[in-house]
């Protein structure tokens, strides 16, 4: 979950049709200035399987679209996909909730992905296309108000073919950003319940494996690139929300453990 660490612009981000890497650095300024980005990946020239994707309608493999979760997990996330022949598009923006990405879900309803995939944290941006008042909304309000837009969304891509999953947001350390947390995968569950085609992905199994809330840092892997001697290495930055590359790293691959079986 993004706060007013990391907001986007007003402005939904738009999406770029390439054939090769895209990254991108969009700077916001609110009431303090930060930066936001937003990955782009198409595979088609690396993967090998845009041809078969183009033959059964399907732009890519996989498409991911999030918040800052989904931004802090694309690099990695490109990498593991490109690593498994997958064809992704990976879009990411901290701060922001489904209607920033309007543009991004109308150009991907054109060529559809395999697998969609869509990680929202609770963002409530005031003044924005999702709080348009800039009213103080509680946890369950604001969960409450993606499900239009989550359901309008799930419907259209799985009327086109698409599989639909949804990222259940992982522990939060401090009680008021974990209420909001913790009302999305609320959420997340019941439109499953409602609609057992939208698909969960538990992110807490890679970031908090053992179940007992948020962890700051977790046992490195084999895969880490750079162990701690003490054996630990950090996965939450300090603000106790957001996402270190190793935690990007396990975010994404909690994503393709439920993903890849499809493709």
């Amino acid at each position: 979950m993004s706060t007013s660490l990391t907001e986007p612009p007003a402005a939904p981000p738009r999406s770029r049709r390439r054939r090769a890497v895209v990254a991108g650095a969009v700077v916001a300024v609110v009431v303090v200035a930060v930066a936001a980005a937003v990955a782009v990946r198409g595979d088609d020239d690396e993967s090998g399987r845009d041809e078969s994707a183009a033959g059964d309608g399907f732009g890519s493999d996989l498409a991911v679209v999030g918040d800052s979760f989904a931004q802090q997990a694309n690099p990695q996330l490109e990498v593991l996909a490109g690593e498994q022949g997958i064809s992704l598009q990976a879009f990411g923006m901290g701060g922001t909730s489904i209607c920033h990405f309007a543009g991004v879900l109308d150009d991907l309803a054109e060529r559809p992905p395999r697998v969609l995939v869509l990680s929202f944290a609770g963002n409530d941006l005031p003044n924005s296309c999702f709080n348009p008042t800039g009213e103080v909304r509680d946890a369950e309000t604001v969960a409450a108000a993606y499900r239009p837009e989550l359901d309008e969304v799930t419907s259209r891509f799985l009327e086109l073919g698409s599989k639909v999953f949804v990222v259940l947001p992982p522990p939060i350390r401090d009680a008021q950003y974990e209420a909001r947390a913790s009302a999305m995968r609320q959420l997340y569950r019941a439109a499953h319940e409602a609609q057992p085609e939208v698909e969960l992905i538990d992110s807490g199994a890679r970031l908090d494996p053992d179940g007992v809330g948020f962890v700051p840092a977790l046992p490195c892997e084999d895969w880490d690139v750079e162990c701690p001697a003490g054996g630990e290495i950090v996965v939450r930055q300090d603000d106790g929300i957001h996402l270190t590359p190793a935690g990007g790293e396990r975010y994404a691959r909690a994503i393709l453990d439920e993903v890849t079986p499809e493709l």
